[in-house]
């Protein structure tokens, strides 16, 4: 992606925006990032389990019990079907309410992605699927068609008519998917997650800007915006503004993000934080692995 400079963005500025944009490369990690996906393109219910079980239950206050209860209960009640059948997405939220129970944990039958009960507009994450032939039933070759034909707001709001989940946790998935597959992210907003990291962020460097816009849609086309200037993805962006704020910041965030120094000085005491890890891990290492 070239970089485009502005004399309207403040040098430092953009210098800090595509520093933090590298960070995401720990997000991305290939140990931990891509090989669900690389799975789920394949298989309708793997794609599944990993929205619903790695994504639709990112929201505040979710136990992390639920991931691991959606997962099992989706498992078993698919592992045997070709393709979602009438029964699936009850047979799903029935053995995750037994396993749940047994477990003794609430359901949150109004937030739970996994509630297939007709009690509002919201549908199942397993009910959404079942209506997806033309894509196989296969959430995420859905989300990757349609951000490919430029249709990335129209998914945006399809996801959300999943009980539980919001703006954050559609863009969320919009942006993996984007990030993996390597897709032109537009409009941009649509691939920016807003949480608290990236909403103070975008606060500070609105101020130094003079920007006015206040809200969880400023906060993202913000970013988005900043990315295209500095010539970076807004997907990275996104994800090294997490990064940085919630794995790496040792002091007070504003600082960091406005100030080259700042910036400068919270990676500096990560690595020597990272230097002290290895140099720790040394002799474990040579003692489970005698030469």
């Amino acid at each position: 992606m070239g970089r485009k400079q502005s004399t309207a963005y403040p040098r430092e500025l953009i210098s800090i925006v595509r520093t933090i944009a590298a960070l995401a490369d720990i997000y991305w990690h290939p140990d931990c990032f891509p090989k669900e996906f690389k799975q789920a393109q394949n298989n309708w219910l793997t794609a599944l389990v990993q929205f619903t079980a790695g994504y639709a239950y990112e929201r505040q206050g979710a136990p992390p019990a639920y991931r691991t209860l959606a997962r099992e209960a989706l498992l078993s009640a698919g592992s045997d079907l070709e393709r979602p059948d009438p029964r699936f997405a009850r047979r799903v939220w029935k053995e995750f309410q037994r396993r749940a129970a047994e477990q003794g944990f609430a359901v949150n039958r109004k937030l739970n992605p996994l509630n297939d009960e007709r009690s509002s507009r919201n549908v199942s994450s397993p009910g959404f699927v079942a209506s997806l032939a033309d894509f196989d039933h296969n959430i995420l070759l859905l989300a990757k068609g349609m951000i490919e034909r430029g249709e990335a707001e129209m998914i945006l709001l399809q996801l959300q008519a999943i009980r539980g989940v919001g703006p954050k946790i559609a863009a969320l998935y919009l942006r993996d998917v984007a990030r993996f597959f390597e897709l032109e992210e537009q409009p941009g907003w649509c691939f920016q997650p807003v949480d608290v990291w990236i909403r103070r962020t975008a606060s500070y460097w609105g101020e130094l800007l003079h920007r006015q816009g206040n809200g969880d849609r400023a906060a993202a086309r913000l970013l988005a915006e900043l990315a295209a200037v500095a010539g970076v993805r807004g997907s990275d962006l996104n994800a090294g503004t997490w990064v940085l704020g919630s794995q790496l910041l040792d002091g007070e965030l504003r600082g960091v993000v406005i100030s080259e120094d700042g910036l400068t000085v919270c990676l500096a005491n990560n690595l020597r934080w990272s230097a002290a890890i290895i140099q720790a891990l040394e002799p474990l290492v040579r003692k489970s692995n005698p030469s």
